[in-house]
């Protein structure tokens, strides 16, 4: 019979249960998770779990030192009656929403409804122990106190207005973004001499404090995964430029993580090791990044990524009030009672999230924006009030701002970039001076009559069209299905293997009904009428 019961093991370690063969235990000692596998249960590891007198007063035999495979089997029977452990349930430092109350996990503490608690406090979740985060708690902002941050990001030179109320927004809710259900992502992006480091390093670093990670460009996916692990802490990455294609292909793993850490609710990060088995990872930071250019061009990454743009204006006695204003408000106690306010504040900052997200999102057609705009405006009101917004105030503060450029983005859909990158291509067309460089908008415009050409400049646009798979009928273009040079023209696109499907997308969009002729191929196509090619002057 084991010596060790379910009842009885509290006193120096939890076992929390197993996954694949593997068992999972939470030691009080050390407060961190440990994972062992079947062979893995012996002396040397499982004092790690406890000490060898804990073990010799529960499995040692009568002179002869410790049991061990006693222990073993004692162990694994009990982590198959605890059931299978998901690594959903450990968290580590950060602010956290747990059921209907919030919680800041500081590494040695938990802080709950104000009051510090013991790690061990909560049955749901296990809070590993870590490295200890400064949090003057029980001292936050008042609201007047808030605003004088509000007040540093208007007096920043930006390209819009709104940038100020985002970035301000996106710095109070950055040290609790474990605690949201949407976590909003920025870009700072302006020419050289804009002041991007300064504004990152002196403003955003300095307000977010301790709980935020800084890193340089030449930081990894895998490298941030790794430092992360359970936490869930705010990211600043500056200069994160792509100079060559090993360094786009590393900003876009980042911002796959970015994607992927935006939606409480959205899949986890699931990796393969050499050992064969898989780890999973599920990120909850928001991302600050920085940088002349912006990576973030697809579709997912644009409407999880809010771009604030920055300009010279060479304005010096705007600066240098910025710079007295930065000095003189962002002390050390004042960073942490910001926080501290961001902390009292998570549950009116996750409704007032939800709030303005619904309001935000009738006004740019999309959800997925109201998502995004809310949080970060949620953030901005937390440093004006204490209490909820109504959705009658929501409204009527939206209703206030210029939303043309973010309307526009929302609208630039995914199939509708799939087709302006394909008429925008250039390809190479015959002419009696030799081959010259034509887009295929300029060929279809050519083939059709809308430009001025003669009877072997409208022959040689048709013929060149069908090379690419492209058709142009009098009241229609037809787009190939199957053809290799589309495939081609798109290698560098998310789109070059299904950009059929993402063009029958767009309205008025038709399947062929049968196979149609491109040059000497027959293949089957999309159909699509001329509008969905016109600028709005040109209806």
């Amino acid at each position: 019979m084991d010596k060790l019961d379910a009842d009885t093991h509290d006193d120096a370690f939890l076992i929390l249960g197993h996954d694949d063969g593997v068992f999972h235990y939470l030691p009080k000692g050390s407060g961190q998770v440990v994972e062992l596998s079947a062979e893995h249960h012996v002396e040397g590891r499982l004092i790690a779990l406890s000490s060898r007198q804990w073990w010799e007063k529960k499995y040692g035999v009568d002179g002869k030192g410790v049991d061990w495979r006693m222990a073993q089997n004692a162990l694994i029977q009990l982590s198959y009656r605890a059931g299978i452990f998901s690594p959903d349930r450990i968290r580590g430092r950060g602010g956290w929403w747990s059921g209907d109350e919030s919680v800041l996990h500081l590494g040695n503490c938990l802080i709950i409804k104000g009051e510090e608690q013991p790690m061990s406090s909560s049955k749901r979740y296990i809070y590993e122990a870590a490295m200890p985060i400064r949090i003057n708690y029980r001292n936050p902002l008042t609201a007047k106190e808030a605003t004088a941050f509000s007040d540093i990001c208007d007096t920043i030179a930006w390209d819009k207005p709104i940038n100020s109320r985002y970035l301000a927004g996106w710095c109070a809710i950055a040290p609790i973004c474990g605690a949201l259900d949407w976590r909003p992502h920025i870009w700072l992006t302006g020419a050289a001499g804009t002041g991007k480091t300064f504004l990152l390093d002196k403003v955003v670093r300095r307000i977010v404090g301790d709980i935020g990670l800084s890193v340089q460009s030449a930081t990894t996916e895998a490298g941030l995964r790794q430092t992360l692990r359970h936490d869930a802490r705010p990211i600043m990455f500056d200069e994160i430029e792509g100079a060559d294609m090993k360094a786009q292909a590393r900003i876009q793993n980042i911002l796959e993580l970015a994607r992927q850490a935006s939606s409480e609710s959205g899949a986890s990060l699931i990796k393969g090791t050499v050992s064969g088995n898989a780890m999973t990872f599920k990120i909850r930071s928001c991302f600050a990044f920085s940088s002349i250019g912006v990576s973030a061009t697809s579709r997912p990454d644009e409407t999880r990524i809010t771009v604030l743009g920055l300009k010279a204006d060479g304005d010096r006695a705007r600066f240098d009030r910025l710079a007295n204003m930065i000095g003189t408000t962002l002390t050390e106690d004042y960073v942490q009672r910001f926080t501290a306010r961001s902390v009292r504040m998570i549950p009116i900052i996750r409704e007032n999230a939800r709030i303005f997200s619904t309001a935000a999102a009738k006004v740019l057609g999309s959800q997925r924006a109201g998502d995004q705009i809310g949080a970060l405006l949620a953030g901005a009101f937390s440093l004006h009030s204490d209490r909820a917004v109504t959705m009658a105030q929501a409204t009527a503060w939206i209703g206030k701002q210029d939303w043309s450029e973010s309307k526009v983005e929302v609208g630039d859909t995914d199939e509708a970039k799939c087709l302006a990158y394909l008429m925008q291509s250039a390809v190479k067309c015959p002419s009696s001076s030799g081959p010259r460089d034509h887009s295929i908008a300029e060929l279809i415009e050519i083939a059709v009559g809308r430009q001025e050409a003669t009877t072997g400049e409208r022959v040689a646009a048709i013929s060149t069209l069908g090379l690419y798979g492209f058709r142009a009928d009098p009241d229609q273009m037809v787009i190939s299905s199957t053809h290799t040079s589309i495939s081609r023209l798109l290698r560098e696109t998310e789109w070059a293997k299904t950009y059929w499907r993402t063009l029958l997308r767009l309205p008025g969009a038709n399947k062929t009904s049968g196979t149609v002729r491109f040059g000497s191929v027959k293949t089957r196509g999309v159909e699509l009428p001329y509008s969905l090619d016109e600028d709005e002057s040109d209806r």
